[in-house]
């Protein structure tokens, strides 16, 4: 396994959409509603309310209607791009592709059948969704983008960075909104899951998401030489057991309210996922740590401050009684600190730690002057730790539990570098009884 690794290191209106009706009528905003024509040979038409996309049989996209208006198209073919990345140095190269149209969507055939890109595409209620598995045979680990594009002559249009800010679309200017990943914090990743592009005055409007149980490195942006792309950085390995040599991926394509944009295109996709925007707490409010044994404020201090959640101390095992049932008579909830995604070396206890005799030896010597140790020493002292009996704990809350339990889980989780060197997650210098 070798650089790809890093490569992947990681209340408004309901709104009205027009329907799209058989293959022929729409219903539109304004007089000049466009027909959805019958495809013509080759051809194949995929709708949802508000939407129509047009394809053509080797998989690109040749016409795209939005509320009933024909969108105009930027002389790019748009559909789907395969580029293989191969390291900082030399970039991606774009692989050409043989396509074919099926039953259920399109086949994209690369380097004589060697890589396919399949795609499943599914007319759903209120969006197309386009299912993409990538996949390869047998051979050495491989990295790609992958990509696909609506060509929407959007120039003039209106983007969204987010809810607040918005920006109009200029000629040869690339629109986005990213943050970054890796240790040089430069992979590119989109903020929201969705992003959208719309215009009044054109009586159009796109939007892109992708579903949020389905963690990938993606981004979404749009400008005037390659239309709204949403894209994907995927690695194929046969290392990994339940899915060798393939990666998939899904794109959610929908209509954008004209007007509200961006808003209309979250309230859909809180539509589409109402299970993970569901309020599950019986009320909103701010978190303290402020509230202790020693400060129990009245009710209207509650209130005033809007006190919701009270993290509970790091260094205490066991809570008083008392202040655990004047938590529960202010409807107050008490959570636990935890950062499951850090292994933590050097947290080490003060001498009245309950646990501090249960500390390995080399914690307590280094609690004057922690410091971290070369890589390799690191790595020895977790695989050492693994050995650990059963009874020796970790001693702090963030990840409770037996070392040798916390330190296999540790080396199951490894992160790997561009040199196939494993990293350590966190070295901290905090106490766990502080």
């Amino acid at each position: 396994m070798g650089g790809w690794r890093r490569f992947l290191t990681l209340n408004v209106k309901a709104y009205s959409f027009a329907l799209l009706v058989g293959w022929c009528s729409v219903t539109a905003y304004g007089a000049d509603a466009a027909q959805v024509a019958a495809p013509a040979p080759g051809q194949v038409t995929y709708e949802a309310p508000g939407l129509a996309l047009v394809f053509g049989e080797d998989a690109s996209v040749e016409s795209v209607i939005s509320h009933g208006k024909s969108v105009p198209l930027l002389s790019t073919a748009g559909g789907f791009e395969v580029a293989e990345y191969d390291g900082a140095a030399k970039g991606a190269r774009t692989l050409k592709p043989t396509a074919a149209v099926t039953s259920d969507g399109f086949v994209l055939s690369y380097e004589e059948g060697a890589l396919t890109l399949a795609v499943n595409v599914e007319e759903l209620p209120g969006h197309i969704a386009l299912h993409g598995r990538l996949q390869k045979s047998a051979g050495p680990d491989r990295a790609f983008t992958v990509s696909f594009a609506l060509p929407v002559n959007a120039w003039g249009w209106n983007w969204w960075d987010d809810p607040a800010r918005v920006r109009r679309i200029d000629y040869g200017v690339e629109y986005s909104n990213y943050g970054f990943l890796g240790e040089d914090r430069d992979i590119p990743v989109s903020r929201m899951p969705f992003a959208a592009i719309a215009d009044n005055a054109a009586g159009a409007g796109v939007a892109f998401a992708v579903p949020l149980d389905q963690p990938r490195i993606f981004r979404f942006n749009y400008s005037t030489t390659r239309g709204l792309r949403a894209e994907f950085n995927l690695g194929l390995s046969s290392a990994t057991e339940n899915f060798p040599d393939r990666a998939d991926f899904t794109i959610l394509i929908y209509a954008a309210d004209p007007v509200w944009g961006l808003r209309s295109a979250a309230e859909t996709y809180y539509g589409l996922f109402p299970e993970a925007y569901a309020r599950r707490l019986p009320r909103d409010g701010v978190s303290t740590w402020r509230i202790t044994e020693e400060f129990m404020p009245p009710a209207d201090y509650i209130e005033k401050w809007g006190i919701a959640f009270r993290w509970t101390s790091s260094g205490r095992v066991q809570v008083d009684a008392a202040f655990m049932q004047y938590l529960r008579d202010n409807g107050i909830i008490a959570l636990r600190h935890r950062e499951p995604w850090a292994r933590w070396h050097l947290v080490y206890p003060y001498k009245d730690h309950p646990w501090y005799d249960q500390f390995p030896e080399r914690r307590r010597d280094l609690s004057k002057t922690p410091q971290q140790p070369p890589h390799d020493e690191e790595l020895a002292m977790l695989v050492e730790e693994t050995r650990a009996p059963q009874d020796v704990k970790e001693g702090n809350d963030q990840i409770p539990g037996p070392v040798c339990e916390v330190s296999q889980a540790t080396l199951n989780c490894l992160v790997y570098d561009e040199n196939d060197r494993p990293r350590i997650g966190l070295w901290h210098k905090w106490s766990a009884g502080g």
